[in-house]
């Protein structure tokens, strides 16, 4: 829903994102006709003050662009230096020396990591961080720090082999191939990028490995009780009075 408040703003979610049309004579350094991320936050004035910013930066960038553009005595004596490539300033898009728009610049997997758990991670327990980072240093060790939009399926599969090659089971695979999946489609719609994770429906074994759990024995809970009832305390007779949930547990 478009915020008539504060300007090239809407709301989703009650989270604010900035959105803003490229200027029709810019449109050729750009992939996408219009600008939108997340403000990566629902407060109001807090909002209006990153809009603010980002509105003051591409309006001097813009200006700097079409500076560039002007062809003025002694264009053609520059240096190479000088015609070096232009990076935008949220680094999503880079420009190439001869103005020509170059492929958008995602994050690399570990600034999407970080930019998953400082989003997600607050009051959430140690082990979420750690099952991120733990998930994320294994796809580095099998293919690098790639930006989201470089890794490919070959990636996918690269990371797939390392997990197994450790032994792991089908359910830890399962587990580690969500949360990659979790922290790259988070990022993606965080930051308006366009991208097909190449994480999804890679092919194993999903039962490899792992066990079926069996019931506790009822000759071991018939022990259990008979010890309960020989102690003949407060605690063991509330076990003892529990032989129904008894059944409902399961080996580790």
């Amino acid at each position: 829903m478009q915020n008539k408040s504060i300007r090239h703003t809407f709301t989703r979610a009650g989270r604010f994102y900035y959105s803003r049309r490229i200027p029709s004579d810019l449109a050729d350094h750009y992939t996408v006709p219009r600008i939108v991320f997340a403000l990566g936050t629902s407060c109001h004035d807090e909002a209006k003050k990153l809009a603010s910013k980002s509105t003051h930066q591409l309006d001097a960038y813009w200006a700097h662009i079409r500076a560039l553009r002007l062809v003025c005595p002694g264009h053609d004596k520059r240096t190479v230096r000088a015609t070096a490539s232009v990076v935008e300033p949220d680094r999503r898009l880079v420009l190439s020396p001869n103005g020509s728009p170059a492929s958008p610049v995602s994050p690399t997997m570990t600034e999407a990591r970080d930019i998953y758990l400082r989003a997600k991670g607050t009051g959430r327990p140690v082990t979420f961080s750690a099952a991120a980072h733990r998930s994320t240093a294994y796809l580095i060790a099998a293919c690098g720090d790639k930006r989201l939009t470089d890794y490919n399926r070959a990636d996918a599969l690269a990371f797939r082999d390392l997990l197994l090659a450790r032994s792991l089971s089908g359910s830890s695979v399962t587990r580690n191939f969500g949360y990659l999946k979790a922290i790259i489609n988070f990022v993606a719609a965080e930051l308006a990028i366009e991208m097909r994770s190449p994480f999804s429906g890679v092919y194993y074994e999903r039962e490899a490995g792992v066990a079926d759990r069996q019931p506790i024995p009822l000759p071991s809970i018939s022990k259990v009780q008979q010890a309960c009832m020989e102690l003949d305390d407060d605690r063991r007779w509330l076990i003892e009075l529990l032989p129904n949930f008894w059944t409902d547990f399961r080996l580790i």
